[in-house]
């Protein structure tokens, strides 16, 4: 039984109850899906495979990135609403929100229809690229339903002050990878600028090794730590054994980190990147995260993306063609084993923008950045100077910044900055 049942149980029976029942809600595993292309179409394909619907049934499913295996699931019979869907106009969109974490499977009189959802409860349908004009109170329902499946399915975002005092040394709790849905037994030994646990068990050190399936590593995870009083805390864990052991009969030789909102490394005493961008991703908050970086920020997490080969997360950093994110390394993304910086990102170029009457603009709303990376591919390093042109921009002073392209520096450009 997946986190939050009983609660989320009570709070959609306030909500719905009286339009509907609900048939089931829980958390299911399915095997993760691998490749770039299938990542792009997950919601028709978990439809066709995974969510076999019924005549006048609505179906919303969550997953905190589309290549995600766990994911939270809710299945709602209602002939009126599931039509309502089908017969609903819509107005076309440039541009689908990258907060699309919600798949709609209607199904009426043999017809099935697939629509995504975002953090607002706002209905996309993404083949005719259109959002769809609702009427109020399916409109109303769909986003409370969606709020409910979100309370479900992710964690809080507190404070690493709070989340310390929550879940103090010597505590033994639940750990949930949000990517798979698979949990293990833990134990916070130490830490002060975050926690250092350990797995309390060989089985829990097993499970640990079904979630780093390339081997124990750095890379930062989406986790829930589940407080002793029951919540669930948004966090990010790394998967390497280091420093001291204090449960040695685990098979885990050291401990690993986990990260909370605002905590720090214990080494350089900075807040780390990528374990925050994970937290939010844990909190359902990811998006939100992205629009707070600059750009040297934004440059930072693409190259760290890359690193861990994390497809989500280039979603959310990049603008996209058909569904896909374009970048340099995209069309080799399968053959993609490493990526590193060689040196900090270095801001090359930041122009003002003169607006329509003539007024300079006071900030900066573009700028171009400059990535030299070691990039290997299948296992054998190939390029050690790999360099990257960045440009980021924003509408206006007030407006995030985005990057709009990524673009590989020609050989006459690097021989004319060399």
């Amino acid at each position: 039984m997946c986190k939050g049942y009983i609660q989320m149980r009570k709070q959609l029976r306030s909500l719905i109850f009286p339009i509907f029942p609900i048939i089931c809600t829980g958390l299911l595993l399915f095997p993760p899906i691998a490749s770039a292309a299938t990542w792009i179409n997950w919601p028709v394909k978990f439809a066709a495979k995974h969510a076999q619907a019924e005549d006048g049934e609505l179906i919303l499913v969550l997953k905190s990135a589309p290549d995600a295996a766990g994911f939270s699931e809710l299945r709602i019979r209602s002939p009126q609403w599931a039509d309502a869907l089908f017969r609903c106009e819509g107005q076309q969109v440039a541009d689908l929100p990258k907060d699309l974490d919600v798949t709609v499977v209607a199904k009426q009189a043999s017809r099935v229809r697939i629509l995504v959802a975002d953090s607002s409860g706002r209905v996309y349908d993404p083949a005719a690229h259109i959002q769809l004009l609702l009427p109020d109170k399916l409109a109303e329902l769909l986003s409370r339903l969606s709020r409910s499946l979100r309370f479900q399915h992710y964690g809080a975002l507190v404070p690493w002050d709070e989340a310390s005092r929550l879940v103090p040394r010597m505590a033994k709790t639940e750990v949930m990878d949000v990517l798979t849905g698979l949990t293990f037994s833990a134990q916070r030994r130490a830490g002060s600028s975050h926690a250092d646990f350990q797995p309390l068990t060989k089985e829990d050190t097993d499970t640990m090794r079904q979630i780093y399936t390339q081997g124990w590593s750095w890379d930062r995870r989406a986790v829930l730590v589940k407080a002793p009083d029951g919540g669930w805390l948004a966090a990010s864990m790394n998967g390497m054994p280091h420093g001291g052991d204090g449960i040695p009969e685990n098979g885990f030789s050291g401990h690993f980190c986990i990260h909370f909102y605002q905590s720090k490394t214990h080494g350089s005493d900075q807040v780390d990147l990528m374990h925050q961008a994970m937290v939010f991703r844990a909190a359902g908050k990811l998006p939100e995260y992205v629009r707070t970086l600059e750009p040297l920020k934004l440059a930072e997490l693409y190259v760290a993306g890359l690193h861990q080969r994390d497809l989500g997360l280039m979603m959310q950093l990049l603008p996209a063609e058909d569904g896909k994110p374009i970048h340099p390394i995209a069309k080799q993304w399968d053959q993609l084993t490493d990526v590193r910086l060689l040196r900090k990102p270095a801001m090359a170029k930041s122009d003002s923008v003169t607006s329509p009457e003539g007024d300079e603009q006071a900030a900066p709303l573009r700028t171009t950045i400059t990535l030299q990376l070691a990039v290997t591919w299948n296992g054998s390093r190939t390029a050690d100077n790999e360099r990257l042109m960045m440009i980021c921009e924003r509408r206006s002073p007030d407006d995030p910044w985005e990057i709009t392209k990524i673009s590989e520096v020609s050989q006459d450009a690097r021989e004319a900055v060399n």
